[in-house]
């Protein structure tokens, strides 16, 4: 492998992670508030 494609990779990787994290803060995120607005409810 030449470098960079190494380099592509690697920043692919990271824009990967990034928007993974994202994705998982906003589920928690939802998730939170929707119980949240169950326990309110109940």
């Amino acid at each position: 492998m030449d470098k960079g494609a190494i380099i592509r990779l690697h920043n692919n990787q990271i824009l990967l992670n990034s928007s993974f994290q994202n994705t998982i803060l906003s589920i928690t995120k939802l998730f939170s508030f929707y119980s949240g607005r169950q326990l309110r409810h109940s």
